[in-house]
């Protein structure tokens, strides 16, 4: 497997530079079309996204140079799981073994659906930790655009 098929990569612009992070706004169009994870990719889903990339002392970019912005393809699987697929298991799993169980069907509907939301807070509230496992590299490629 090529170095290329193993990571996700986003042409952008970077917008903002702060001593932490650097914003760079990708550009949705050009870089999803041929993207072949785009189908699950949250970065496809509007024109234009904002991505803060933490700031590493080895790359030195500007505001305005054009980069890549570079996911490694198993993380984005590990997030497609994490956003997509548990979820889906933990409804499943609720919405076959409660009725099973004597649970009226709207309890069942009602205990599935705040499971889930409840999956989804506790994803919001581990959002910086997870955000630490989740990290974007910036890769320099050549131009600048004018801001």
């Amino acid at each position: 497997m090529s170095k290329r098929a193993e990571e996700i990569r986003h042409s952008g612009i970077v917008k903002e530079i702060t001593p932490s992070t650097i914003v760079v706004e990708i550009e949705g169009k050009s870089a999803c079309s041929q993207c072949h994870a785009k189908g699950a990719c949250a970065a496809s889903e509007s024109k234009i996204k904002r991505i803060d990339v933490r700031r590493t002392p080895n790359v030195e970019v500007e505001v305005g140079e054009r980069v890549e912005v570079v996911l490694k393809a198993s993380l984005g699987l590990k997030a497609v799981f994490i956003s997509y697929v548990l979820p889906l298991i933990i409804l499943l799993i609720l919405l076959l073994t409660l009725p099973n169980m004597g649970v009226s069907e709207l309890l069942t509907g009602l205990i599935s659906l705040l499971a889930v939301g409840g999956y989804f807070v506790v994803i919001y509230l581990l959002r910086k930790r997870l955000a630490t496992q989740f990290d974007f590299v910036i890769a320099k490629t050549t131009g600048f655009i004018l801001v």
